[in-house]
């Protein structure tokens, strides 16, 4: 009833790790989490990877890419966060 979804990515400087579950019954994200390994720039990084927990309850649908923008994203979010997430949100078919 359940889909868990992952997402990683790693480079010279930085690691990052994003989990979500979707209950697919709602249609809603249920859990939200984030592991950053490897920070570039410790305290200032920090802050905008809570912003992650900002996505539970949200529906998951053709429009959220453009609305987790400004929550996770953007000039006081983590540009990395929000391209992982944006990513598994393009692998999902929508009805």
């Amino acid at each position: 009833s359940r889909l868990a979804l992952f997402h990683s990515m790693e480079d010279e400087v930085h690691g990052f790790e994003v989990r979500y579950e979707i209950d697919l019954a709602t249609e809603k994200i249920v859990s939200a989490e984030s592991a950053t390994p490897r920070l570039p720039y410790m305290g200032i990084c920090n802050e905008p990877q809570r912003k992650i927990q900002s996505l539970v309850g949200r529906r998951v649908d053709q429009g959220l890419r453009k609305r987790i923008q400004p929550l996770i994203g953007g000039s006081s979010g983590c540009a990395q966060l929000y391209d992982l997430t944006s990513d598994l949100i393009k692998l999902l078919t929508f009805s």
